[in-house]
């Protein structure tokens, strides 16, 4: 608790200033008009009715965003959004605007403080005030290309970036707590979709590397996991495609056969300079795991570590084609951003190996 606290702390310092800025400056009509939806929630709290399918769905941030409010937490402050309040016939409040991008700075420092926590193991058993790891793991977090640009605004990433993380945390643990893991699991379709995907990946990949070298208890701990994950995936399906309201332009957004269809007419579209530029100009961390990954590779790494980081690769991978094939390639780089923290935890275990040392800090 206390290195989680140290961590959570840090974040809070280094990122304010970010958060004043992108408070004081951002304009959500340019690249975050899923802002519309979720002011529209905060102001209507569990109305399922009052955005469409995908949206709805993502209540978490919103209420917490709602809470906020009702707690008077708001910054009084000019600010330019106040200039643009006024889109297509509404009005949109900058205190709700403030609350959400509020909410998701929240998170932001939640997944710093369990970055820091996860990263400080690597130091072992030596006693530091700080931890160089924790410290490395929370800068990387914030040069992010992806936190100024999505993290830090009026959407939902900083508490998927937490609840994503804690899940992956919590699984590595070999104590009871790691089955706390399972109700997030479930809880993570109210936060974002892609969520048991990801995990769903990774106990997979775990699996495959080291059926016959985990132990019994391991292996059930993982089909726990990947079952869990393939139930919260059927069950954000069936909310989705069954309970809630369908409109048609959504359906691609749950349909494998419409990405494939629209992956297999449009797959110059992946080769084309202006997706390539677009997609990974803020994935710089992304880029620096890549390099880091392959000088770990041929240096030679356990069958669990490399299984890691080819459920990362595949990760962005699956979810790139997805959001190429829902037709919402311009938002791809914002989806696969959801696995910064992981990336980064990943990024700083590979330098702690390069370094010359067990990455689990033994």
């Amino acid at each position: 608790m206390r290195r989680f606290l140290i961590g959570a702390l840090l974040t809070a310092l280094l990122a304010y200033p970010m958060l004043f800025y992108a408070h004081k400056y951002a304009v959500p009509w340019t690249g975050m008009n899923d802002f519309r939806s979720y002011h529209a929630m905060v102001l209507n709290p569990l109305d399922f009715d009052a955005v469409r399918a995908p949206f709805a769905m993502r209540q978490i941030p919103t209420l917490i965003a709602r809470a906020i409010l009702e707690l008077g937490l708001i910054y009084p402050n000019d600010i330019w959004f106040e200039q643009h309040a006024t889109q297509g016939g509404a009005t949109y409040s900058k205190d709700v605007f403030f609350a959400l991008m509020f909410g998701s700075f929240l998170g932001m420092v939640g997944t710093g403080g369990l970055l820091y926590m996860a990263a400080a193991r690597l130091d072992g058993e030596r006693a530091r005030l700080l931890s160089p790891y924790g410290l490395l793991a929370v800068g990387l977090l914030l040069l992010a290309g992806t936190t100024l640009f999505y993290t830090l605004a009026p959407l939902t990433e900083g508490w998927s970036w937490f609840l994503l993380l804690e899940i992956v945390v919590l699984s590595r643990r070999d104590d009871r707590w790691r089955w706390v893991a399972l109700p997030l699991l479930m809880l993570a379709i109210f936060e974002r979709e892609l969520l048991p995907l990801v995990i769903a990946i990774i106990a997979t990949a775990e699996l495959l590397a080291g059926w016959t070298e985990v132990g019994a208890d391991r292996r059930r701990y993982l089909l726990a996991l990947l079952g869990t994950s393939l139930l919260s995936l059927f069950t954000y399906w069936l909310l989705r495609g069954v309970v809630l309201p369908l409109w048609e332009v959504d359906q691609r957004q749950i349909s494998p056969i419409f990405w494939a269809r629209y992956l297999l007419l449009n797959w110059r579209r992946l080769i084309e300079f202006e997706f390539v530029q677009g997609v990974f100009f803020k994935l710089n961390v992304f880029l620096l795991w890549a390099a880091a990954a392959a000088a770990a590779l041929r240096q030679g790494l356990p069958r669990q570590d490399t299984a890691f980081l080819a459920a990362l690769a595949l990760s962005a991978t699956t979810i790139l084609l997805i959001a190429v094939g829902s037709a919402g390639d311009r938002g791809s780089d914002r989806l696969v951003a959801i696995l910064t923290p992981l990336f980064v935890l990943s990024l700083v275990e590979l330098l702690h190996r390069l370094n010359g040392a067990d990455p689990r800090g033994d």
